[in-house]
């Protein structure tokens, strides 16, 4: 069941069932469904897409540490960071995911 705080990482996952992305970018801390929570569900689903978490608290590698012990090891980009910087970040992604 849906909770009813915030619709946005729920139709995350239900549009990447619909239209299979390339990625995922998201933050980690949003109210109904962390982003950890919602990357893992789209990584049971979607194995080979690329998956990018971003986040500036540093309680979020206890959240890691939760997805590593369920097989799903995601990278995690700092909070701030510079927009020319995340693109190449997402650009090596995109890379990486075709050479796969």
């Amino acid at each position: 069941m849906r909770p009813s705080l915030s619709p946005i990482p729920w139709e995350a996952l239900e549009r990447a069932k619909l239209q299979a992305p390339d990625f995922l970018l998201t933050d980690v801390w949003m109210p109904g469904l962390s982003g950890v929570d919602l990357a893992i569900q789209v990584r049971a689903l979607l194995p080979n897409c690329g998956i990018l978490l971003f986040s500036g608290q540093a309680a979020t590698k206890d959240l890691l540490g939760d997805a590593r012990s369920l097989g799903c090891d995601f990278r995690l980009i700092s909070k701030p960071i510079h927009p020319v910087d995340l693109l190449k970040k997402i650009d090596g992604l995109l890379k990486e995911s075709v050479s796969s």
